[in-house]
């Protein structure tokens, strides 16, 4: 997996953010404790999941939401012990 900019075809990342990402892990720590950010995530997922007429009626898309929920979770739990 390529990790410069190029790889992107878009980013919300500002130019001085690609330099230094950590800045972005800081930023995101400091707005939404781990607490807050799980339970952001949680409603998010659990109302996607309640919601009628989405693509996630189907099995195969519902089991992809509940992957990137996990590995996202992970995603979270390592952004804070790199910013701790």
């Amino acid at each position: 997996m390529q990790n410069s900019p190029s790889f992107f075809n878009h980013t919300h990342l500002s130019e001085q953010e690609l330099q230094d990402p950590m800045l972005t892990i800081r930023s995101f720590c400091e707005l939404f404790p781990p607490a807050t950010a799980r339970n952001i995530l949680w409603l998010w997922l659990s109302e996607t999941l309640a919601a009628q007429d989405t693509q996630y009626e189907h099995a195969e898309h519902r089991a992809d939401l509940l992957v990137f929920y996990n590995e996202l979770l992970k995603v979270l739990d390592a952004s804070y012990l790199l910013n701790a």
